[in-house]
């Protein structure tokens, strides 16, 4: 007996075969490739952290150098909270050495910077001196922005200018960091030691950049406060976050 392949049933059996096919192809290839994707994630995740606190180059280190440097200098796990928001924000700690080492000097604290992109959500860390007042470093995890424009966030030439500034707590009004705007006129520009430039095409990504560390910033600095975190205590010089 010929089969019909015109009819309704044929077609729709025929697609059912061809989707249970496929489905079972894609799922033994995403269960084969899921400990080597999760084993990337995580070097990627390391690597981050070796660059935000600038603890080497990671991309001339070995994948075991770099696991070392994070096991042994990196110490994570401690949170501290937000008075005003209620929101749990990460601590992680570098050390110029083996962190177990008595003679170990705190280098840096970093805690995840996070919000609204162009298109989608961008996360990342920013690393500080030990009296939060001065950027170690600035990476990005994740973001959906433009390739060839907003994506450009990942690149050296956006994330090297970030080093040096000045995050202690602003004058009344003021923000933390400045992004784009043109360079600051003077000594007398609140922008002065706080400005980096914009990347050239991609405005929203930047100004968006600019809003969501200014707040990430600004939960750190009171989260510290209220936990009497480098030197922001009740006792400590720093005024009140706002």
């Amino acid at each position: 007996m010929k089969l019909n392949t015109a009819h309704p049933a044929y077609v729709l059996a025929f697609t059912a075969a061809i989707s249970a096919v496929f489905t079972a192809a894609i799922m033994t290839l995403h269960q084969a490739t899921a400990d080597r994707v999760a084993r990337n994630e995580a070097l990627r995740g390391q690597k981050a952290l070796v660059e935000v606190f600038g603890l080497g180059d990671p991309e001339a280190m070995t994948a075991e150098r770099v696991g070392e440097v994070v096991a042994s200098r990196i110490e994570r796990g401690e949170t501290i909270t937000d008075p005003q928001t209620g929101r749990e924000i990460e601590v992680i700690r570098a050390y110029d050495r083996d962190r177990t080492d008595p003679a170990a000097r705190l280098v840096g604290i970093a805690f995840p910077v996070s919000g609204m992109g162009f298109w989608e959500p961008i996360r990342g860390l920013l690393a500080v001196t030990p009296d939060l007042n001065t950027v170690i470093g600035i990476v990005f995890l994740r973001h959906g922005e433009t390739p060839g424009l907003g994506a450009r966030i990942e690149e050296e030439a956006f994330r090297r200018p970030w080093e040096g500034l000045n995050v202690s707590s602003p004058a009344q009004g003021r923000r933390y960091v400045y992004v784009g705007g043109g360079e600051p006129s003077g000594p007398g520009d609140p922008r002065q030691g706080r400005h980096v430039d914009a990347i050239t095409g991609a405005t929203q990504t930047s100004l968006a950049v600019e809003r969501f560390v200014n707040a990430s910033i600004r939960r750190f600095r009171r989260a510290a406060r209220a936990a009497g975190l480098g030197g922001t205590g009740s006792g400590g010089a720093t005024p009140q976050e706002p």
